[in-house]
């Protein structure tokens, strides 16, 4: 009677295999669903900088726009007032422009 199985035994190894068997899921689940976080936390993260770096340019950009047009004009001022200073017969010159 030493080698047969009882109805307890049965039971036993089932609640068991189903705990590991469960255990087991969830691992794989818990590190593909880890994993997909860690993935779309660092796409989120590449997403960000990208338009960080995007409006930084942009902002530099029409900064550098803005600076070029106000020297522009100012030079332009600067160009017709020497101009009209000056007698028809002298040479035009540059300018010096005050920083």
């Amino acid at each position: 009677m030493e080698n047969t199985i009882s109805h307890r035994e049965v039971r036993l190894f089932l609640v068991c295999r189903d705990f590991y068997r469960n255990v087991f899921v969830w691992q794989c689940f818990s590190t593909i669903a880890s994993r997909l976080i860690n993935w779309k936390l660092m796409f989120l993260h590449n997403l960000l900088d990208g338009f960080v770096e995007a409006s930084i340019g942009v902002w530099c950009t029409a900064n550098n726009v803005a600076m070029a047009t106000a020297v522009s004009a100012r030079t332009t001022q600067l160009l017709h007032r020497v101009n009209l200073e000056q007698p028809e017969s002298s040479q035009s010159v540059l300018p010096e422009i005050p920083l």
